[in-house]
C-alpha cells in the first residue's frame, strides 16, 4: 500500500530527526543543523497536521540538544534568510516558519563571535518594517540583542559616513531608518516587564507613552521580559548606538530617555544630547513631542511621566513651531493642572515663550482667549479660603496658574477685557496672604491695555475702580482682609493711571482720595504720580508693548504739550463727589490746574519736570508773568458760565471753588487750604472778591484758634482783602475794627487797615483808633511772646509797606513820637531775631519817612566801617551792620530789605504783596519814590572787597539780591562790569554756597547787559582765568589756574583743590563760546538753598536761561558739536562738585541723553581718546570714566574700527601713575573685556575681525608682556575669558593663546603655594605630595579648562604651527603648573583630538621625552604619563630611539643618584599603561629592560618596571623565554658595570630566569654560553655587597644546566673555578655565601675529590673555630663563637653564640646539601658524620640544633640509601654504625617528654626511616629492636595526641614492613 503524501513528509521529518539524534559529538550534531535545520523548520508550512507536529516534537528535541551544548554554533544566516525570504507557498501564511525560525535564530546570534555579530545587523535592519507585527518585533528584539554587543568605542571621525554605509541607510535600509527611530524611542518610555506567577508574559497593558500596541511589540510579541537591569543595559547599548550615522531625529530617542528613572540611562542621554545641535523647529521633533506629552486617547496612548513632560515642555519652550500648533492649549492646560512643580515651572515659561512669539493678535487671539478662560476657571473652581497644614503644594500651582494668566493677558489686548479686570480684582481682594502677590502680579499684566479700551469698557471701569477706592470696607475688615483691601486700592489707583488721561477729573480726583491715612505708602506714592505731569507721563509711557523713543520714556513734554483738567471740570467733580475726604489735596491740585490752564501758551518759569510742584507753588509769587497770566484766567472765570474746553453751561466755578475752600478752612482750619485760597482770592477781580464777604464773620472767629503764626498771616490777609472790598459796608469794617482792637488782634488790623488805604477808604478809621492800634504795636514789639511780638511786627510791616504810617498819609498826630519808638525797639531785634520778618519790617519802616535824627546814631561802630557806611542812612546802616550773622538765610534777607530799602515799591521783591486787584489807589500815592541804588551798591561792592570774611560773604550775597531784585535801574546796568568783577572774586570762596552765588550774580549780569557790554564781560571773565598777570593789572584779587579755592581735604580729592567754576569756564572755552560759561553758571546747583523758598526766587531764572541755551543749541549744530563733547567729558570729572555741576548742566540741557550720545558718538569718542592722553590727570581720570559710561550706550560695531585705540588707552590708563586714573582704567578694561566676549559668544560675524584687532593686543606688549602687573593680569583674565567661549571666530589665535596660556600657568599660582613647596621640610611636609596636590590644581583650574575649549578648534590647518608653538612653550616654561600643562596639553590632544594629531605623534613624542629628565618627580611624572599616550601615535622608528633612551638612562645612571633611572621606570610604566595595544608591537625594547630593572633594589625604580611587566607579559615563564635573547643582550652589555647595585639586579633577574625557566633553560642551550660568559665575567673582581646573588645565580643555572656543562668540560672547569675562588675569598659577610654556594655546586654536579677537599678545609674552620685560633689566618675566620669579648658581658656572649648556632646550622645543612645524591663523597660524609653531627646531637638545651641535627642526617641517610652505599661491604657497615650512632645520641638528648613537639615529631619520622634503612645493616641484630621500642615508649608516655598519633602511625609501618 503506498504512503499518503503527509506520511511521506512525516517520514522525512523522522530520519532527519533520527539523523540529528545520532550525531554523537557537538561538532557532527553542528554540521547536521547547518544541513537539515532551516528545511526541517520549513516544514511547518506544511499542510498536515500530523507532519506539523512531529517537526514540533523534533524542534523540541532539537532545542533540549542546543541548550545543553552553548558553544554550539547554529546556522545564523541560513535562519536570518529564511526568516527575510521563506520558501513557502504563496497561498500559505509563513508566519509559523518565520516566528519558529526566529527562536533558533535569537538562540544562534549570542554564539557568534562579535566581528560576525556585527555584520548581521545590516541584514536584520533589512525589510525590518514590511513584516508582520510578531515577525517585525522578534527581529527588533534580535536587533536590540546584537546592538548590546556592538563596539561603539570606535571614534566618530566622519559624522558617521562610515556607519551609514555599513547600515545601509542611503541603500536598501533607506525605508528603515525612521522605522527604527520610532520603535528605539519607544523603547527608552519602556519600563521593567515581568513574567506572571504563571510564567506567561503579560499582555494588554500600557504604559505611559506607550499604548498597548507598543507595549505588546516591545515584550509580548518579542516573547522577552525585562528586570530594571537588563532594560537599563538595552538602552544603554542603543543610545550609544545611534549616537553616529542616524538622522538629527535621533536625538527624540535620547530626549525619550534623559528622563528615565534608572539615573546611569539618563545621565547617558542627557550627554549625548549636549553634543547635539538640536533643530527645535523640525517638525517631526515638535509633533512627536506634543504628542507624547499629550497621549492620543485614539491609539490608548497614556500621556508621558511628569519628569519626560518637564523636559518635553522645556524643548517646546524654545520652539516657535511649538507656539503654533492646535494642540497648544492642551499642553498648558495639562502643565497648569499637573501636580509636578517642576511641570507648571516649565509650563510657565512655555506661556512666556508663546506669548512673547505671538505674530499678530488676530492670529493668536482664540488660542490666548481659551488659555486665560480656562486658567481663570481654574483658579476660581480651586480657590481655598483658609490655609491648611499641608498647602506648598497648592500654593506652588495657583502661583503658577496666576503667573502664566499675567502672562497672556499682557501680550494679548484681545483677552485683556473687563471680564478679566474684575475677576482679578474680587481675586486680589478675597485671596489668602500668600497668593496676594501673584494675583497683584498677573493683574498688573493687564495694564498695557487699558488705555486702548473703548469709552464703555473705561467708563464702566472707572465706576468699578471708583466702587474699591470709595468702599468703606478699609475700615470694616480684619488685618488679612484690610492688607486685601489695600493692595486692591493700590491696583485700583494703578488701573486709574494707566486708563486714563491726565486731563480726566474723575481720575485725578480718585487719586487724590485713595490718599489716606488707611492706605499703604505705595498706593499714595502711586496716586501722587497720578497727580504729578512728569512722573504721570512716564508711567504712561512706560506702560506699553510698543516702542517708545527715549523722549517718551522720560516723560519730557512741554507745558503746551500736556493736557491737564479744566478747573471748572476739577471744582464740578469735586462738588460732585460731596466727600471731605482729602479736600485739601484736592483744592491744591485744582489750583495747580487752574495755573496750568492760565499759563497753557505763555513762556514762564514753569516746566513739566521732576520739579514741577516746587516750581508752581513759588512761580506765584516771584514770577510776574504766572501772576499776571493767572489775573488774567481769573478774570475770565469771573465772567464765564461756560467750559473752558466746550460751551457747556454751568455755575461759576470760581465761586463755587472759594466758597468750598472757606468751608474747608472754616471747619478745619487747614494751613494748607488758608495758603492756597490766600494766593487766588489775591489775584482775584473785586467782583468774586466781594462775594464771598459774607466768610468774614466766619474767618473772625477762626482767627483766635489759629494755631500759628502762619495760619493766623493767612487768616488776616483773607480778611484784609475782603474787608477792604467795596461789598463789604463802612459799618461792618469799623464793626470789624472794633471787634479786632478789642481782641488785640494786631495781624488782622494791620492787614485790614493797610488794605483800606489801597481802596481808598482809610478814612474810615480815626485818629483815635489809629493811635490805639499804634499803642498796642509798641506795646508788643518787646513782648516775650513770640506770638505777639511777631503780630506787632506784621501789622507795623504791613501799615509800613503801604503808607499808613506816612509820610504821605499822617493817620494820627502822635505818629512821630510812635515811629521813633518803633525805631528804637526794632533796630536791636534785626540782630537778636535775625529772621525774615524782622529785616523786612524794618526795611517798610525806612519806607515811612522817618527823619535821621530820630533813629540816632548805632553804637560801637568802628572807624573803618564808618567810612564805609557813612554814606548809608541809619535804617540802611542797622541792616548792614548785622553781616556778621551765621545764618546764611538771613543775610539772603538783609539782602532783599536792602533792595526795598535802595528801590523802594520798584524792587522786585515787592511784586506780589499788593493782593487787591485793580486797586483805586495806587501804590505811589501812598509811598514816596526811592532810588538809593547807587549809594547802596557802593557800599556793597566795597564789602565785597573788605579784609573780614563775614563782610565778604555778605557782600556777595547782597550784591546777588541787589541784581535779582533791582536789576532794571540804570545804575545796576551802569555797573555791570563792576558787579562783574566782584562776582568773579567770589567764585574762588571756600564755600559752595557763596561760590553758587557768585555764579548766579555772574549769568543775571550777563543777561542784563546790551550786545557790546556782553562781549566786554565775556572778555574780561575769560582773562580772569586764563590770564593772571593782565587780570591783576585789572582788577584785584583775580584768581589764576593754579588758585587754590578751598582748603586741602575739603573735596578730598586728594591732588589739592580744583575749581568747580574753573571747569566751567574751561568748557565754555573749548566749546568756543565763553559765554556760554554764563548759562552754565545758571545752571549749575547744589547746595539745598536753592530749593528753599528764600533760594527759589534766584533758581527759577535757570529755567530761562536753560531755555534760551536749548534755543542757542538747536540754531547752531556747530555749537552743539563742540559742547556735547566736552560737556560728556566733564561729566566724570574726579571732583564731586565739578561732576555734580556738569551733569546738571548736562541734565537741564538733555532730555533724550541716549539720542545725543548716539548722534555725536564719533566727536565725544574722539575727545575722550584725546582726553585719555592728556599731561593733567584729572582729565585722563575722567577721560577713562566717560569712555567707559560712552561705550555703554552703542553697539560694540559702532566702534569696532577703532578697537585698537580704545585697548591702547585703556591699557595705558591701566598702567597710570595716578591710581585713581587706574580704577578707572581698570573698570573700562573690565567692560571692553566682557563686550567683546559676549561679542564672540555671540555669533561669528565680525568677531573675526575684533579678535584680529584684540588678541595680539592682548598677547602683546601692552598686555601679556607688560610690565605692569594689573595690566598682564586683566589681559590674563580676559583671554580666559575668551578662550571660554570656544568661538569658531578663535581659530586665528589659538596656538599663540595657548602656547602664552601654558607659560602663564605658574604666575597665576599663589606664591604660598611655590614657598611651601620649596620649604615643605620646615613644616614637616613632603614636597612630593605638595606638588602632587599642585598637579591636581592644574587639572581642574579654569585656565586649564579654556586651554581644552581652544583645543576643541583645532583642525589640520593648525596643527603644524600649534605643535612649533607648544615645543616652545614647554621648553621655555618655568614652573612646575606651566610645565605639567604642557603635559595635559600633549595628552589631552592625543586622547580628545586623535585625528588632528595622529600625524604629529614622533613631534609630540619628541616634546614629551625633552621633559623626562626633568628633575621635579612629578613634572617628569607628567611627561612620562604624555610620552606613554604619544606612544600611540608615534613611528616605531621614534619608539625604539626612546627604548634606547630608556635603557641608556638605567644602565648609565650615576651609582650615587637614581633619578634617571626612576625616569626610565616610570616611563616605561606609562607607556605600557597608556598604549597596550601599541605597546605590543614595540614590546622587545621596553620589556628586557622592564626585567632587569623590576629587580632593582629601589623600590621607586622597581614597581614602575614591575607594573610595564607586568600589565604586558605576566609572571610565567614564556615571557621570559620570548625575549630571553634580548634580556641576555642586556644583561651582557652591562654586566661589566661599576655601579654595584645594578650587579645586584642584574643578579637578581638571572635568579629569577633560572627560578622561572628550572629544567626548560636547558631548552635555550643557544644562550646558555652567553649566559655563563656574563655571569663569570660579573664575579670577577673583588667581592661587594650584593656579589652573593650573582654566585648565587651561577649555581642555580649549573644545577638547571648539568647536562650543559657535562658536555662542556671547559666550561665546567671554569665554572668550578670561578665556584672555589669565589669560596675562598677572605670577605667575612660575603664568605658566609660564597662556601654555601660551592656547597650547592658540589652537590649537584661536582664530583672532583680536591674541590669537596677544599670545600672541607673552607668549612671546617667555620664549624670548628677552636681549632684555627692561633693560627696565622685566624683573624680571616668568621669568629663567630670568639670569647674574646667576654669581658663585656654575658649577654654580649649570649648573643653571639646564638649567632654562631645559626650559622654552624646552616653550615651543617649546607654540608649535606653538598653531598652528591649520585656519587656521595665519602670523605665528605664521613667528616659530617664523624666531626660535626655528633657534637650538635650531644647539645642538650638547643632544640634548633637538635631539629637541624635529625634533619641533616635524615637527608643524609636518605642520599646514601639511594647511592646504595649501605650495603652489605664492610664501609657500608661503618656508615651504618655512624648513623646509628648519632641516632642513638639523639634518642638519650631527645626521646622523652621534656622535648618539644616539633622536636618529638621529627625523631619519631628519623627513627621509622633508621629503622627500615639502616637499623638492619649495622651488625646488631638489636639495633632494630631498639628503634622499635624508643617509640613503644613515646606511646606509653602519651605525651600529647600528636605525638601519639605520629608513633602509633610509624610503628604501624615498622610491624607491615616486617
Amino acid at each position: 500500500m503506498s504512503m499518503s503524501a503527509a506520511d511521506k513528509e512525516k517520514a522525512l521529518v523522522e530520519k532527519v530527526e533520527l539523523r540529528l539524534a545520532l550525531a554523537d559529538t557537538d561538532q557532527k550534531f553542528q554540521d547536521s543543523l547547518g544541513i537539515y535545520l532551516t528545511p526541517l523548520l520549513l516544514k511547518f508550512a506544511s499542510p498536515h497536521s500530523s507532519v506539523r507536529a512531529q517537526v514540533g516534537k523534533t524542534v523540541r528535541f532539537l532545542l533540549t540538544r542546543i541548550n545543553s551544548s552553548p558553544s554550539l554554533q547554529l546556522p545564523v544566516d541560513a535562519l536570518l534568510e529564511q526568516v527575510k525570504n521563506p520558501q513557502v507557498a504563496s497561498n500559505v501564511d509563513p508566519s509559523i516558519v518565520q516566528s519558529y525560525t526566529l527562536v533558533f535564530l535569537s538562540k544562534g546570534i549570542n554564539r557568534v563571535p562579535t566581528a560576525e555579530q556585527n555584520k548581521l545587523i545590516p541584514k536584520v535592519i533589512e525589510g525590518i518594517s514590511g513584516f508582520k507585527t510578531i515577525i517585525s518585533a522578534r527581529l527588533f528584539n534580535i536587533l536590540c540583542k546584537l546592538i548590546l554587543n556592538y563596539d561603539t568605542s570606535v571614534p566618530n571621525v566622519d559624522d558617521g559616513k562610515k556607519f551609514r554605509e555599513f547600515m545601509q541607510f542611503d541603500g536598501i535600509n533607506a525605508a528603515q531608518e525612521d522605522y527604527l527611530i520610532e520603535k528605539f524611542y519607544k523603547f527608552m518610555l519602556l519600563q521593567p516587564v515581568r513574567a506572571n506567577t504563571d510564567g506567561q508574559i503579560p499582555k494588554g497593558f500600557s504604559l505611559p507613552g506607550l499604548s498597548k500596541d507598543d507595549c505588546a511589540f516591545l515584550t509580548y510579541d518579542a516573547g522577552v521580559t525585562f528586570d530594571s537591569t537588563t532594560l537599563a543595559k538595552y538602552k544603554s547599548s542603543i543610545l550609544r548606538f545611534v549616537q553616529y550615522g542616524f538622522s538629527a531625529r535621533n536625538s527624540f530617542i535620547y530626549f525619550m530617555a534623559a528622563s528615565d528613572p534608572v539615573s546611569s540611562v539618563a545621565d547617558l542621554a542627557s550627554n549625548l544630547l549636549r553634543r547635539k545641535a538640536v533643530d527645535h523647529e523640525d517638525e517631526f521633533l515638535v509633533d512627536r513631542m506634543i504628542s507624547i506629552f499629550l497621549g492620543d486617547k485614539d491609539l490608548l496612548r497614556p500621556a508621558a511621566r511628569v519628569q519626560l513632560q518637564e523636559k518635553i515642555m522645556n524643548f517646546l519652550g524654545q520652539s516657535e513651531r511649538a507656539t503654533r500648533s492646535p494642540l497648544v492649549s492642551k499642553l498648558i492646560s495639562a502643565g497648569m493642572n499637573s501636580e509636578y512643580g517642576k511641570l507648571k515651572q516649565a509650563t510657565v515659561k512655555f506661556i512666556r515663550w508663546m506669548t512673547s512669539r505671538m505674530a499678530t493678535e488676530t492670529d493668536e487671539g482664540n488660542l490666548t482667549l481659551d488659555m486665560a478662560v480656562q486658567l481663570r476657571e481654574n483658579l476660581q473652581r480651586d480657590k481655598q479660603v483658609e490655609v491648611t497644614s499641608n498647602m506648598s503644594d497648592y500654593l506652588l500651582q495657583r502661583r503658577y496658574q496666576y503667573e502664566a494668566l499675567g502672562l497672556i493677558l499682557r501680550r494679548s489686548a484681545t483677552v485683556a477685557d473687563y471680564s478679566f479686570i474684575e475677576f482679578l480684582f474680587d481675586m486680589l481682594r478675597t485671596e489668602i496672604l500668600e497668593l496676594r502677590a501673584s494675583a497683584q502680579e498677573a493683574l498688573s499684566g493687564l495694564t498695557v491695555h487699558l488705555s486702548a479700551l473703548n469709552g464703555n469698557e473705561k467708563e464702566k471701569l472707572k465706576q468699578y475702580l471708583k466702587g474699591i477706592i470709595q468702599s468703606e470696607a478699609l475700615k470694616e475688615r480684619n488685618s488679612v482682609q484690610k492688607e486685601n483691601e489695600q493692595a486692591a486700592r493700590y491696583m485700583a489707583t494703578k488701573f486709574v493711571n494707566c486708563t486714563f488721561p491726565f486731563d480726566d477729573p474723575e481720575a485725578r480726583l480718585l487719586d487724590i482720595e485713595v490718599q489716606t491715612e488707611d492706605d499703604k505708602p505705595e498706593t499714595i506714592e502711586e496716586a501722587t504720580k497720578g497727580l504729578h505731569p512728569y512722573w504721570f507721563q512716564l508711567l504712561q509711557s512706560s506702560n506699553s508693548n510698543v516702542f517708545k523713543s527715549t523722549k517718551e520714556l522720560i516723560g519730557a513734554k512741554s507745558v503746551a504739550e500736556v493736557r491737564f483738567p479744566s478747573f471748572d471740570s476739577m471744582v464740578r467733580f469735586i462738588v460732585s463727589e460731596a466727600t471731605a475726604e482729602n479736600l485739601s489735596r484736592a483744592i491744591t491740585f485744582s489750583i495747580r490746574c487752574l495755573v496750568m490752564q492760565a499759563i497753557r501758551n505763555a513762556k514762564t518759569v514753569v516746566v513739566i519736570d521732576t520739579e514741577w510742584e516746587n516750581r508752581i507753588e513759588n512761580a506765584i509769587d516771584f514770577d510776574p508773568t504766572v501772576r499776571s497770566c493767572i489775573i488774567k484766567e481769573l478774570d475770565r472765570l469771573s465772567v464765564n458760565t461756560t467750559d473752558v474746553d466746550g460751551d457747556v453751561p454751568m455755575t461759576n466755578s470760581l465761586e463755587t471753588f472759594l466758597q468750598m475752600g472757606f468751608d474747608l478752612l472754616s471747619s478745619s482750619m487747614d494751613l494748607n487750604v488758608g495758603k492756597r485760597l490766600t494766593k487766588v482770592l489775591a489775584l482775584c477781580p473785586a467782583a468774586v472778591v466781594g462775594k464771598s464777604v459774607n466768610e468774614i464773620p466766619a474767618l473772625l472767629d477762626c482767627l483766635p484758634k489759629a494755631f500759628s503764626s502762619e495760619a493766623s498771616s493767612y487768616l488776616s490777609q483773607l480778611l484784609g482783602i475782603l474787608c477792604s472790598n467795596a461789598a463789604y459796608s463802612d459799618d461792618s469794617i469799623l464793626s470789624t475794627v472794633d471787634r479786632l482792637l478789642k481782641s488785640e488782634d494786631l495781624r488782622a488790623l494791620g492787614f485790614i487797615i493797610s488794605r483800606l488805604a489801597l481802596t481808598d477808604r482809610l478814612s474810615l478809621i480815626d485818629g483815635e483808633k489809629f493811635e490805639k492800634l499804634l499803642s498796642l504795636i509798641d506795646k508788643y514789639l518787646e513782648s516775650s511772646s513770640s506770638t505777639k511780638s511777631a503780630a506787632s511786627l506784621n501789622c507795623l510791616s504791613q501799615l509800613s509797606m503801604f503808607g499808613c504810617l506816612g509820610p504821605i498819609r499822617q493817620l494820627s498826630k502822635g505818629l512821630s513820637k510812635y515811629k521813633v519808638s518803633f525805631i528804637r525797639k526794632l533796630k536791636p531785634l534785626i540782630k537778636k531775631h535775625q529772621d525774615d520778618l524782622t529785616a523786612m519790617t524794618w526795611s517798610f519802616l525806612g519806607l515811612s519817612g522817618t527823619p535821621e535824627d530820630e533813629i540816632g546814631q548805632s553804637d560801637g561802630d568802628e572807624a573803618d566801617e564808618n567810612e564805609v557806611t557813612k554814606v548809608l542812612t541809619p535804617f540802611e546802616r542797622a541792616l548792614y551792620e548785622a553781616h556778621s550773622t551765621k545764618h546764611l538765610d538771613y543775610l539772603f534777607s538783609i539782602g532783599e530789605a536792602l533792595t526795598v530799602l535802595a528801590y523802594g515799591w520798584k524792587s522786585q521783591i515787592m511784586d506780589g504783596k499788593i493782593d487787591v486787584q485793580n486797586a483805586p489807589v495806587g501804590i505811589e500815592q501812598l509811598t514816596p519814590s526811592i532810588n538809593r541804588i547807587s549809594v547802596i551798591l557802593d557800599v556793597v561792592l566795597k564789602a565785597c572787597d573788605h579784609t573780614q570774611p563775614s563782610v565778604r560773604k555778605a557782600g556777595c550775597i547782597w550784591l546777588l539780591s541787589l541784581v535779582q531784585y533791582c536789576g532794571d535801574s540804570k545804575d545796576i546796568k551802569s555797573s555791570l562790569n563792576e558787579i562783574q568783577v566782584a562776582f568773579m572774586k567770589f567764585l574762588t570762596d571756600r564755600e559752595d554756597l557763596i561760590q553758587e552765588s557768585a555764579s548766579r550774580g555772574l549769568s543775571i549780569v550777563y543777561d542784563k547787559g546790551d550786545y557790546e557790554l556782553r562781549d566786554e564781560l565775556v572778555h574780561n571773565l575769560l582773562l580772569s582765568f586764563t590770564d593772571s598777570n593782565k587780570a591783576s593789572s585789572m582788577i584785584s584779587g583775580s584768581i589764576g589756574s593754579d588758585t587754590k579755592l578751598f582748603e586741602p581735604g575739603v573735596l578730598k580729592t586728594e591732588d589739592g583743590s580744583v575749581s568747580t567754576y574753573k571747569d566751567i569756564l574751561n568748557l565754555a572755552s573749548e566749546v568756543g563760546d565763553p559765554s556760554l560759561v554764563y548759562k552754565f553758571m545758571s545752571l549749575a546747583k547744589n547746595s539745598a538753598l536753592w530749593s528753599s523758598r528764600k533760594g527759589i526766587a534766584y533758581g527759577l531764572g535757570a529755567v530761562l536761561d536753560k531755555s534760551k541755551l536749548d534755543e542757542m543749541l538747536s540754531k547752531d549744530s556747530n555749537l552743539s558739536n563742540r559742547l556735547i563733547p566736552k560737556l560728556y567729558r566733564y561729566r566724570f570729572d574726579p571732583s564731586p562738585s565739578v561732576s555734580r555741576t556738569m551733569d546738571d548742566i548736562w541734565s537741564s540741557l538733555v532730555l533724550d541723553s541716549g539720542k545725543t550720545i548716539a548722534d555725536n558718538f564719533e566727536t565725544i569718542l574722539t575727545d575722550v581718546l584725546k582726553g585719555m592722553g592728556n599731561h593733567e590727570w584729572r582729565m585722563r581720570q575722567a577721560s577713562a570714566a566717560a569712555l567707559n559710561d560712552l561705550l555703554r550706550h552703542v553697539p560694540l560695531t559702532t566702534y569696532e574700527a577703532k578697537l585698537g585705540e580704545i585697548w591702547t588707552m585703556a591699557f595705558r590708563s591701566m598702567d597710570d601713575i595716578k591710581e585713581s586714573v587706574r580704577k578707572e582704567g581698570n573698570l573700562l578694561t573690565r567692560y571692553l573685556a566682557t563686550t567683546m566676549v559676549h561679542r564672540i559668544s555671540g555669533s561669528k560675524k565680525g568677531s573675526e575681525e575684533s579678535l584680529k584687532q584684540l588678541i595680539p593686543f592682548l598677547l602683546g606688549n601692552s598686555g601679556l608682556l607688560s610690565d605692569a602687573e594689573d595690566v598682564k593680569s586683566f589681559a590674563f583674565d580676559t583671554i580666559l575669558e575668551i578662550a571660554e567661549t570656544s568661538s569658531v571666530a578663535l581659530k586665528p589665535f589659538i596656538n599663540e593663546m595657548i602656547q602664552q596660556m601654558i607659560l602663564l600657568m605658574s604666575s597665576v599660582e599663589p606664591q604660598v603655594v611655590n614657598y611651601l613647596s620649596l620649604n615643605a621640610d620646615k613644616y614637616k611636609l613632603k614636597s612630593q605630595d605638595i606638588d602632587m596636590q599642585r598637579l591636581n590644581m592644574v587639572g581642574s583650574s579654569s585656565m586649564m579648562g579654556a586651554i581644552e575649549k581652544l583645543m576643541n578648534l583645532l583642525d589640520e590647518s593648525l596643527m603644524p604651527e600649534f605643535i612649533e608653538k607648544l615645543a616652545n612653550a614647554v621648553k621655555t616654561a618655568v614652573g612646575l603648573p606651566s610645565k605639567v600643562t604642557g603635559s595635559k596639553v600633549v595628552v589631552d590632544l592625543i586622547v580628545k583630538h586623535f585625528f588632528v594629531a595622529q600625524n604629529y605623534g614622533d613631534e609630540l613624542l619628541k616634546i614629551s621625552m625633552g621633559q623626562l629628565k626633568n628633575h621635579n618627580e612629578t613634572v617628569s611624572g607628567s611627561y612620562a604619563i604624555a610620552t606613554g599616550y604619544c606612544i600611540r601615535i608615534a613611528s616605531l622608528k621614534k619608539i625604539r630611539t626612546l627604548s634606547k633612551k630608556l635603557t641608556r638612562y638605567y644602565f648609565d645612571a650615576p651609582a650615587d643618584n637614581n633619578h634617571l633611572q626612576e625616569v626610565s621606570s616610570r616611563t616605561c610604566a606609562a607607556v605600557a599603561d597608556y598604549s597596550k595595544d601599541k605597546f605590543q608591537s614595540v614590546a622587545s625594547g621596553f620589556l628586557p629592560l622592564a626585567f632587569i630593572g623590576k629587580h632593582d633594589l629601589d623600590d621607586k625604580v622597581s614597581d614602575g618596571f614591575k607594573k610595564a611587566w607586568d600589565a604586558s607579559i605576566g609572571s610565567g615563564s614564556n615571557a621570559i623565554k620570548l625575549y630571553f635573547k634580548e634580556i641576555i643582550d642586556l644583561i651582557k652589555l652591562n654586566i661589566g658595570t661599576t655601579n654595584f647595585a645594578l650587579r645586584q639586579a642584574i643578579g637578581l633577574s638571572v635568579i629569577e630566569i633560572i627560578d622561572r625557566l628550572g629544567t626548560q633553560v636547558g631548552t635555550l642551550s643557544q644562550y646558555l654560553d652567553d649566559l655563563y660568559n656574563v655571569l663569570l665575567e660579573s664575579l670577577q673582581g673583588r667581592s661587594y655587597r650584593g656579589k652573593e646573588k650573582l654566585l648565587n645565580s651561577l649555581v642555580l643555572l649549573v644545577v638547571s644546566t648539568k647536562g650543559y656543562l657535562d658536555e662542556h668540560e671547559e666550561l665546567y672547569g671554569k665554572v668550578s673555578k670561578c665556584v672555589l675562588t669565589e669560596a675562598r675569598r677572605r670577605n667575612k659577610a660575603y664568605k658566609k655565601f660564597s662556601i654555601k654556594s660551592l656547597g650547592k655546586f658540589l652537590g649537584s654536579c661536582s664530583d672532583d675529590p680536591q674541590l669537596y677537599e677544599a670545600y672541607i678545609e673552607l668549612v671546617d674552620p667555620l664549624l670548628n673555630p677552636s681549632k684555627r685560633k692561633g693560627t696565622a689566618d685566624s683573624d680571616s675566620s668568621m669568629d663567630t663563637d670568639s670569647d674574646s669579648d667576654g669581658n663585656k658581658g654575658g649577654d654580649l656572649k649570649k648573643i653571639k653564640v646564638a649567632k654562631f648556632e645559626e650559622f654552624r646550622n646552616s653550615l651543617l645543612e649546607n654540608l649535606v646539601v653538598a653531598v652528591n645524591r649520585d656519587e656521595p663523597n665519602i670523605p665528605l660524609v664521613n667528616y659530617i658524620l664523624d666531626e660535626n653531627l655528633p657534637q650538635v646531637a650531644k647539645e642538650q638545651h638547643s632544640f634548633k640544633s637538635k631539629l637541624v641535627a635529625m634533619n641533616v642526617l635524615t637527608e643524609l641517610i636518605n642520599k646514601l640509601d639511594h647511592a646504595d652505599l649501605f650495603d652489605n661491604s664492610e664501609g657500608g657497615k661503618v656508615l651504618a654504625m655512624k648513623a646509628f650512632h648519632i641516632w642513638t645520641i639523639l634518642t638519650e638528648t631527645s626521646a622523652n617528654r621534656d622535648s618539644l613537639q616539633t622536636i618529638l615529631v621529627s625523631y619519631i619520622r628519623l627513627t621509622r626511616l633508621v629503622a627500615t634503612t639502616i637499623a638492619g645493616k649495622t651488625g646488631d641484630p638489636d639495633d632494630i629492636e631498639k628503634t622499635t621500642a624508643s617509640l613503644e615508649m613515646l606511646l606509653q608516655e602519651k605525651v600529647n595526641s600528636v605525638i601519639t598519633t605520629e608513633a602509633e602511625k610509624a610503628l604501624k609501618k615498622l610491624k607491615a614492613e616486617k
